[in-house]
């Protein structure tokens, strides 16, 4: 496995995108553990996140559902991306 190196800006960029995906994917999956925001979701432990992650990669089609439905109103860029996380 090769290590990947994010300059500042990917990495804010990811810091808005990721916990965006996380919190749709835990109300569209009922999970009861979910955050008011962002910010706070990105300070739960990395076990909890990682959860989340786990159903997200069961339940691929929620990335097209959030893709479609951009409920944060992402650019199609950042859309994009996040449609790049699917083949991960």
């Amino acid at each position: 496995m090769s290590n990947v190196t994010l300059n500042k800006r990917d990495i804010d960029l990811f810091y808005r995108l990721h916990p965006s995906l996380m919190m749709y994917v835990s109300k569209k999956l009922g999970i009861r553990e979910i955050s008011k925001n962002a910010e706070t979701f990105r300070k739960l432990p990395l076990e909890k996140v990682n959860q989340f992650r786990i159903r997200l990669y069961e339940n691929t089609y929620l990335f097209d559902q959030f893709i479609d439905e951009n409920p944060y109103h992402f650019s199609s860029e950042n859309l994009d991306i996040v449609r790049e996380w699917k083949r991960f």
